[in-house]
């Protein structure tokens, strides 16, 4: 199953939503995920929802609020999507908001980037916000989220050992796709080299990078993702991922990703990132 059709769950839905503003509809989601007993505590799940509101709206496109709590109070991760054709004032690019995807997770989730990315994907298609707009039911939006994880290559048995997975693209225009596409596939610790001087710098100081010195000279526009990985088939794994959303990294000069071994991995701390 894909990650979202693996937490959304038709009781945390609602279509044809009345709601009017910000304030009702926090309530109304920390009633609804108290109820349903996904939370322990509703004033403090209010409080950190609005903390983190507070410091810059979670309006992430037009039209889309994405709410996020990552806390101890979650006793199980959730979503909860709340549809609203008349709109939602929220106070973002477009002062109100039609889709709401709220995601709770506990203070300890490996998965919290996974999901905020699988849901920004998601959203970012126009005929899948339009139809989630026009659902009449919670079977509705269900539906649509299976649909756009069934092709989904399933990931293969987690491996003891660790991998550097390195990912170069040339065309930057696609970065950020990539990515999101990246981090979503499971690549964690992600840390990107934007510098073209700091490539080149990169690429000559370390041993066995050094082979790919003249194809960044040769790319000057080119960006480097780095993360690790504990799948030994996860660059074929992006690949088919990176396919299914219109990119093919195996055309001549569209970029390269490998995978090194690693020995040892000491710290990292991307899960603990607030977004």
């Amino acid at each position: 199953m894909g990650v979202l059709k693996n937490i959304i769950n038709k009781e945390l839905i609602i279509t044809k939503c009345k709601i009017t503003d910000k304030e009702e509809l926090f309530e109304k989601i920390a009633g609804l995920v108290l109820s349903k007993g996904y939370i322990e505590d509703k004033d403090v799940f209010l409080k950190e929802i609005w903390e983190r509101e507070n410091q810059m709206s979670t309006e992430i496109a037009k039209g889309i609020g994405m709410p996020h709590i990552k806390s101890d109070i979650v006793k199980k991760d959730f979503i909860v999507v709340i549809i609203s054709k008349d709109g939602i004032k929220y106070g973002g690019f477009n002062k109100k908001v039609n889709l709401i995807f709220c995601i709770g997770v506990g203070k300890d989730s490996k998965t919290y980037l996974n999901i905020m990315a699988k849901i920004a994907r998601f959203l970012s298609k126009e005929e899948i916000k339009k139809s989630l707009i026009n659902s009449d039911v919670p079977e509705d939006v269900i539906k649509l989220i299976s649909d756009f994880e069934k092709v989904e290559i399933v990931k293969t048995k987690e491996q003891k050992d660790k991998y550097l997975a390195t990912i170069i693209i040339n065309k930057v225009i696609e970065f950020d796709k990539v990515m999101e596409l990246a981090i979503e596939t499971g690549l964690v610790n992600p840390t990107i080299i934007d510098s073209t001087y700091g490539i080149r710098k990169m690429f000559f100081d370390i041993p066995f990078l050094n082979s790919f010195a003249l194809f960044s000279d040769k790319n000057i526009s080119s960006k480097i993702l780095i993360g690790i990985t504990e799948d030994k088939e996860y660059a074929q794994r992006l690949v088919g991922v990176l396919k299914n959303e219109g990119i093919d990294i195996e055309q001549e000069g569209k970029g390269i990703i490998f995978l090194q071994k690693l020995e040892d991995v000491v710290g990292g701390n991307d899960e603990s990132i607030e977004i």
